[in-house]
């Protein structure tokens, strides 16, 4: 464990530089990833009578209609 310790605090500035490139590329592989790569169009999901959302619903047109059979006000 001494030997690990000694490494490290001969080398600190070498190691943080490292770190901080480490860092900069997964941050670059993550933009890439999440922003630039086509992801499949989410399905579309019906509830009767409500709104039904899988994931995030920002920006989605919600159009309710109605299917012909009403409830009139009936309590379940």
């Amino acid at each position: 464990m001494d030997a690990i310790w000694q490494f490290v605090s001969d080398n600190r500035d070498m190691l943080s530089w490292l770190g901080g490139g480490v860092v900069a590329v997964a941050g670059g592989v993550w933009t890439v990833t999440k922003f630039f790569l086509k992801r499949e169009k989410p399905k579309s999901v019906s509830a009767v009578g409500g709104v039904a959302a899988g994931r995030d619903i920002r920006g989605s047109p919600i159009i309710i209609s109605t299917t012909g059979k009403q409830d009139n006000g009936s309590k379940a």
